[in-house]
């Protein structure tokens, strides 16, 4: 799927999934909420969970969002080249 058709479905979804590679090569995935922020993927966690590590360790992950409420039968993945550089942000919430 290209960007600009996955731009509306991000746009109306916030549920996804995160895959990232661990150290010794294998997927990790996590269940985020997603959102399109200055024109790239982007999702709420926590600065230091094992996600984050992998990502800032390869600056690579892959992003599938789900479509609700027939989720399964309408999820649909990224590429990864569509999500840019990894930027961290911090709040002091």
């Amino acid at each position: 799927m290209e960007w600009k058709e996955a731009l509306p479905l991000l746009q109306q979804n916030h549920t996804g999934v995160v895959i990232s590679i661990t150290p010794k090569g294998h997927a990790q995935s996590t269940v985020v909420s997603a959102a399109v922020l200055d024109g790239k993927v982007g999702f709420a966690s926590r600065p230091h969970t094992v996600k984050v590590r992998n990502i800032q360790r390869t600056g690579r992950a892959a992003v599938t969002v789900i479509s609700t409420p027939d989720a399964m039968s309408q999820s649909k993945a990224l590429h990864p080249s569509s999500l840019g550089k990894t930027r961290q942000h911090t709040s002091s919430a």
